[in-house]
Protein backbone atom coordinates (compact mmCIF):
# COMPACT_ATOMS: atom_id res chain seq x y z
CA UNK A 1 0.00 0.00 0.00
CA UNK A 2 1.33 3.40 -0.92
CA UNK A 3 -0.29 6.40 0.71
CA UNK A 4 1.31 9.81 1.04
CA UNK A 5 -1.54 11.56 2.85
CA UNK A 6 -4.45 10.66 5.07
CA UNK A 7 -7.82 11.25 3.44
CA UNK A 8 -11.47 10.99 4.36
CA UNK A 9 -12.99 7.75 3.00
CA UNK A 10 -16.44 9.38 3.08
CA UNK A 11 -15.39 11.49 0.08
CA UNK A 12 -15.25 8.36 -2.13
CA UNK A 13 -18.34 7.61 -4.24
CA UNK A 14 -20.47 4.56 -3.41
CA UNK A 15 -20.12 1.35 -5.39
CA UNK A 16 -22.96 0.11 -7.56
CA UNK A 17 -23.67 -2.66 -4.99
CA UNK A 18 -24.08 -0.06 -2.23
CA UNK A 19 -26.23 2.17 -4.43
CA UNK A 20 -28.46 -0.80 -5.30
CA UNK A 21 -29.05 -1.72 -1.64
CA UNK A 22 -29.70 1.93 -0.77
CA UNK A 23 -32.31 2.11 -3.56
CA UNK A 24 -34.00 -1.05 -2.30
CA UNK A 25 -34.09 0.33 1.25
CA UNK A 26 -35.47 3.66 0.03
CA UNK A 27 -38.23 1.91 -1.92
CA UNK A 28 -39.14 -0.22 1.11
CA UNK A 29 -39.29 2.85 3.38
CA UNK A 30 -41.49 4.70 0.89
CA UNK A 31 -43.89 1.78 0.69
CA UNK A 32 -44.11 1.64 4.50
CA UNK A 33 -44.86 5.37 4.67
CA UNK A 34 -47.60 4.86 2.08
CA UNK A 35 -49.15 2.21 4.31
CA UNK A 36 -48.20 -0.98 2.44
CA UNK A 37 -48.49 -3.60 5.21
CA UNK A 38 -47.65 -6.54 2.94
CA UNK A 39 -44.15 -5.61 1.77
CA UNK A 40 -41.50 -8.00 3.12
CA UNK A 41 -38.42 -6.11 4.40
CA UNK A 42 -36.21 -9.17 3.79
CA UNK A 43 -36.87 -8.76 0.05
CA UNK A 44 -35.87 -5.07 0.14
CA UNK A 45 -32.36 -4.79 1.62
CA UNK A 46 -33.06 -5.67 5.26
CA UNK A 47 -31.94 -8.63 7.36
CA UNK A 48 -33.31 -9.90 10.66
CA UNK A 49 -30.83 -10.42 13.49
CA UNK A 50 -31.88 -10.96 17.12
CA UNK A 51 -35.46 -9.85 16.32
CA UNK A 52 -34.12 -6.55 14.94
CA UNK A 53 -34.24 -5.35 11.34
CA UNK A 54 -30.82 -4.22 10.09
CA UNK A 55 -30.07 -2.60 6.73
CA UNK A 56 -27.92 -4.50 4.25
CA UNK A 57 -25.32 -1.96 3.14
CA UNK A 58 -23.78 -4.00 0.34
CA UNK A 59 -23.79 -7.47 -1.13
CA UNK A 60 -20.11 -7.23 -2.09
CA UNK A 61 -16.93 -6.64 -0.06
CA UNK A 62 -15.70 -3.07 0.29
CA UNK A 63 -12.65 -3.74 -1.89
CA UNK A 64 -10.70 -6.60 -3.32
CA UNK A 65 -7.57 -7.61 -1.47
CA UNK A 66 -5.72 -7.00 -4.73
CA UNK A 67 -6.55 -3.29 -4.65
CA UNK A 68 -3.54 -1.06 -4.11
CA UNK A 69 -4.06 2.49 -2.92
CA UNK A 70 -2.08 4.89 -5.06
CA UNK A 71 -1.89 8.63 -4.63
CA UNK A 72 0.42 11.39 -5.71
CA UNK A 73 1.38 14.82 -4.47
CA UNK A 74 0.23 16.66 -7.57
CA UNK A 75 -1.56 19.89 -6.66
CA UNK A 76 -2.77 20.74 -10.18
CA UNK A 77 -2.74 17.79 -12.55
CA UNK A 78 -0.92 14.52 -13.02
CA UNK A 79 2.03 14.31 -15.38
CA UNK A 80 3.97 11.37 -16.79
CA UNK A 81 5.99 10.94 -13.60
CA UNK A 82 2.87 10.71 -11.42
CA UNK A 83 2.37 7.40 -9.55
CA UNK A 84 -1.26 7.29 -10.75
CA UNK A 85 -0.23 7.47 -14.40
CA UNK A 86 2.54 4.90 -13.84
CA UNK A 87 -0.06 2.52 -12.36
CA UNK A 88 -2.32 3.08 -15.42
CA UNK A 89 -4.98 4.71 -13.24
CA UNK A 90 -7.00 7.86 -13.77
CA UNK A 91 -6.01 10.60 -11.37
CA UNK A 92 -8.68 11.44 -8.83
CA UNK A 93 -8.79 14.05 -6.10
CA UNK A 94 -7.85 12.80 -2.68
CA UNK A 95 -9.04 15.18 0.02
CA UNK A 96 -7.33 15.46 3.38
Amino acid sequence: MSLKSIFNMVSLPPTSAVAEQHSFGTYYQGEKWLGNKYINPMEWSWSLMNDTLNPIHSTKPAASEKVKLVSCNSKVSCKNNCSCVKASLDCTAVFV
